[in-house]
């Protein structure tokens, strides 16, 4: 693969980009200076610093703080809520930084006074210290092999994690995804190493670019960050910005990361997402702003400070795509117009369909909600009596502009939020309005824009879009496929049989962990829908009557038990999203409101969710003619004519097996580097991508309401499950059955044509694994050996020179059956080579492993694994007696995997218990001696 050649490339990246950004880099020795213990999370000197500037006035004396106060708000910052659950101390971290730390002095007359410290100044980016450094807290390495933590302080105080993912062991660089998962790990309390408690923000970068979220975030919903007009001009500019420090790294920005970096990163960005953006509240996962959702806000503010300055209305719209987190952006806006503009530029009236009787806690503060607003309460907001925010319904506003008793108002610094609902009133209604509000703004956050009808007043111009396209390819939504039942007519008994059909064939049979809802217009056709899948007995249903706001009448919980698939419900749409909605089925009328809405509720991201959903079974609801259904269907999913994969096999491949493995087994070589590779593996692995691609693809594509595919689709599934069949065979030669994904699986078995119970027997190629090809036995020979001798147990002193003559069994014997019986000679000396030959003896680790599982072992069985805790407690005997914490953790870090692999997460916790317990007492005369007992 083309790329950087060295190997920490992705981190030099990171580092260059944010010197250029002003943040100073510390290497390993001026980070443990400032941090002054290995394990503190904070840079204390910095923090203590920040601290000592501070002066309170008594008797017109400036007094600085005393010692011990400065070391108490040291020790509160580190400790953050010690043994809460990480939301809790992630949210309170959070409101500290936000409002200071309170601290009560006492003055030389013997008097007490509290004073509150700020941390961080949000409102002068210029006035913090930015620092960037290797997280290598643990024994000095990284957390996991192939990532490179990197952590950003603000005045000392760990803000964000980057986990930058470098190249793996066979030199292939990996994805992004590990990146998350490996951050996502250390946030759990059972890690080795835990990320600091004060991060707000984590962002994973690989080669290709990168993705950001918010501490906590699930990995499916990462996102990128879309910079709002970005193009290789604007890369280029910032290329072009002066380094200031040219220790470190060398400099090396790539492209790829300029904008995640650049966007989020910057010192007056940062601040103002962790000041504004972000959502904290201790019994959920913090939400931080999406990059549409920041733009559009932050457009909407830039246009009303226009209409200050200019001292004129102007409306506007802005638009987001469906299911982008439009209401929350409202929120946002609403919270924002109180805290940058004040109170007294703009009052914000938001007329709504349904009002509700509260307000979110980050727009109201500490107000006590007022009841829906009345056309009395909506002439007090105009007159100046009512405070802001105020919400009221659509049709009172329009009352209250019709009425001829209505106070007289032009609507001068007043700003209506509207959304799209709002402009499904009569043209004529609306128009009267905006002659009765001249001067006041209006402005709409809508999914689409908003065309003006006859007689409508225009709905202004688009400040901000952010389209359905772009939210699929920054991973915010997944595309919607949408498409009619066979049987679209009007809800019968009958009408359950092909929904569960369909239900059961693209969810339960593939183990996707989704649901689906139902939508029908009155209560007993929800009853009548439920008594005939309770007939048909294949689903687990619930039924749902909803009010017009999308809440339950009923006394149910918002979000359906796990165990239900399929949730009917009747009235309105639900108000709460949910990422496990994967399939609506439609048995009512839907306005272009309603479908829109529709859509930002099943488009949500899920791991087991690549496109969602939307069956159409209502003559009324079917109002998409099929060329506009197919046209939504993406590019991605149509049926494609393996082109690709064609490319990787000789021609006329599939008439000859024998061909293509030979194209995608094992061919190790030796390079001019010294190092052994397999020329092949690459192959392989865009071979096993681009089946489970298609397959995927396929799979979306066909009818939604049909159980069989076309012609087209057979024949490309057919073709498709020749070249499965070549992968999985190369896999087994290879030995690289685990690198299978669970999507890889699903795949697999349903271009089998059946569900993943059902399995087809092997073809008469796959069974002759006996007398395989030569080069197949020389392949799979030395993947073995080289598996074996990667194996993390043995002595390095041994095991480096038993590597190098594995390698030179490929330069000394280039025909493939000298190779075979040079490597069984080479099979026949390695225990020999590894100082494991002659009778095994019982050493102090397989002592403990009978200890913990019983003697009824096999000590043969575990031997490779009880000589992987020899090596491992040997190695870190240095540490003993100076460094018992570092030995602990080195324990852990080198064994959970292992142990957890071969015992399960609660046996393997127990065994290093036992093992951190005894382990520092195995010190005695030999023991450091190779298979040591």
């Amino acid at each position: 693969m083309k790329g950087p050649r060295h190997e920490d490339a992705v981190r030099r990246s990171a580092l260059a980009w944010l010197k250029r950004l002003g943040w100073n880099h510390l290497s390993f020795e001026q980070y443990r200076a400032l941090t002054g213990h290995p394990d503190n999370v904070l840079l204390a000197d910095r923090v203590r610093a920040i601290l000592q500037r501070f002066r309170y006035v008594h008797e017109g004396r400036p007094l600085p703080l005393p010692e011990d106060k400065v070391d108490a708000i040291l020790r509160q910052l580190a400790d953050t809520h010690p043994g809460a659950p990480w939301p809790v101390a992630s949210a309170r971290a959070l409101h500290m930084l936000h409002t200071g730390i309170s601290v009560e002095l006492s003055l030389p007359d013997g008097g007490r006074i509290t004073h509150t410290l700020p941390l961080i100044d949000w409102a002068h980016p210029n006035r913090n210290h930015w620092d960037v450094a290797d997280d290598l807290r643990g024994c000095g390495y990284s957390r996991a092999d192939g990532i490179r933590d990197l952590v950003c302080f603000v005045n000392g105080i760990p803000l964000v994690v980057i986990a930058c993912v470098e190249r793996d062991s066979h030199r292939h660089w990996g994805h992004m995804q590990q990146g998350a998962h490996h951050l996502l790990q250390c946030l759990q309390p059972s890690a080795l190493d835990p990320l600091p408690r004060q991060a707000q923000l984590l962002i994973s970068l690989d080669r290709r670019g990168g993705a950001y979220a918010g501490a906590g975030t699930p990995g499916h919903a990462w996102t990128r960050w879309r910079e709002d007009g970005w193009s290789a001009a604007a890369v280029a500019q910032r290329r072009n910005l002066p380094v200031v420090q040219y220790e470190g790294p060398p400099d090396v920005p790539l492209a790829t990361h300029a904008e995640v970096i650049c966007g989020v990163l910057s010192h007056a960005r940062l601040l103002r997402l962790l000041h504004r953006y972000i959502q904290s509240s201790p019994p959920v996962q913090p939400k931080l702003a999406r990059a549409a959702q920041f733009f559009a806000v932050e457009a909407a503010l830039c246009h009303l400070r226009r209409v200050v300055r200019y001292g004129r209305n102007s409306d506007a719209q802005v638009c987001l795509a469906p299911g982008c987190g439009l209401q929350r952006a409202r929120e946002w806006l609403a919270a924002a117009m109180l805290a940058d503009l004040g109170d007294g530029a703009f009052r914000l009236l938001m007329p709504v369909q349904h009002p509700s009787r509260t307000l979110p806690a980050w727009v109201r503060g500490q107000r006590v909600p007022d009841p829906p607003a009345g056309a009395r309460q909506l002439r007090a907001f105009f007159e100046g009596h009512q405070p802001s925010p105020l919400q009221v319904s659509v049709q009172v506003l329009l009352r209250w502009a019709d009425s001829a008793h209505s106070a007289t108002s032009s609507g001068r610094g007043v700003v209506l939020l509207l959304d799209a609902g709002f402009w499904t009133q009569p043209g004529a209604s609306l128009a009267h309005l905006r002659g009765r509000l001249p001067e006041a703004t209006w402005l709409t956050f809508a999914p689409v824009p908003i065309k003006a009808g006859v007689g409508c007043p225009h709905p202004g111009t688009i400040i901000y879009q952010y389209r359905e396209h772009q939210a699929i390819a920054d991973g915010v939504v997944v595309p919607v496929l949408q498409g009619r039942r066979e049987d679209a007519d009007l809800l019968q008994d009958a009408g359950a049989g092909p929904i569960a059909r369909h239900f059961q064939s693209r969810t339960i049979d593939l183990q996707r962990d989704l649901r689906g809802t139902v939508l029908v217009d009155t209560v007993a056709q929800a009853d009548q829908l439920q008594h005939a899948f309770m007939e048909d007995g294949r689903l687990n249903t619930q039924v749902k009557h909803l009010d017009a706001r999308g809440h339950c009448r009923e006394r149910m919980p918002a979000m359906p038990p796990a165990d239900v698939q399929l949730e009917i419900c009747s009235g309105s749409l639900p108000a709460l999203q949910e990422a496990r909605l994967g399939i609506a089925y439609v048995e009512r009328a839907l306005s272009a409101i309603e479908h829109a809405r529709l859509l930002g509720l099943i488009n949500q991201p899920h791991p087991d969710k690549h496109a969602a959903l939307l069956v159409l079974g209502h003559a009324a609801a079917a109002h998409l003619r099929a060329a506009d259904t197919a046209s939504r269907l993406p590019k991605s999913t149509r049926p494609d004519p393996l082109a690709r994969l064609s490319a990787l096999v000789p021609d006329a491949s599939t008439q000859d097996f024998s061909a293509c493995v030979e194209r995608v087994i094992p061919r190790w070589e030796v390079t001019s580097m010294g190092e052994d590779r397999d020329a092949h593996r690459q192959r392989r692995h865009l071979l096993r991508r681009r089946v489970t691609d298609r397959g995927l693809a396929l799979q979306l594509a066909a009818p939604a309401g049909q159980d069989r595919d076309d012609a087209e689709v057979d024949q490309a599934r057919c073709e498709l499950r020749f070249y499965a069949q070549v992968d999985e065979f190369a896999a087994v030669v290879a030995l690289e059955d685990a690198d299978y994904s669970r999507e890889d699986r699903r795949v697999r078995h349903w271009l089998r044509g059946g569900a993943l119970e059902v399995r087809e027997a092997p073809g008469a190629y796959a069974a002759a694994t006996e007398d395989v090809h030569i080069l197949q036995r020389a392949g799979r020979a030395y993947a073995e050996l080289r598996a074996h001798l990667e194996h993390p147990g043995e002595e390095p002193g041994r095991v480096e020179p038993a590597r190098r003559e594995l390698q030179g069994v490929l330069r000394d014997h280039p025909g493939a059956a000298g190779q075979v019986t040079a490597l069984e000679q080479f099979r026949a000396r390695l225990p020999a080579l590894l100082g494991h030959a002659g009778p095994l003896r019982r050493s102090r680790s397989h002592l403990l492993l009978e200890g913990m599982l019983g003697t009824g072992m096999g000590v043969e069985g575990h031997a490779p694994l009880a000589r992987l805790i020899e090596a491992t407690v040997r190695s870190g005997f240095p540490l003993l007696p100076d460094e018992p914490l570092q030995f602990r953790q080195h324990l852990r870090a080198s064994l959970r995997g292992v142990l957890e692999r071969e015992f399960g997460a609660m046996r393997a916790e127990l065994i290093l218990d036992a093992l951190i317990s005894r382990a520092p007492h195995w010190i005695g005369p030999g023991y450091g001696m190779t298979g040591g007992t």
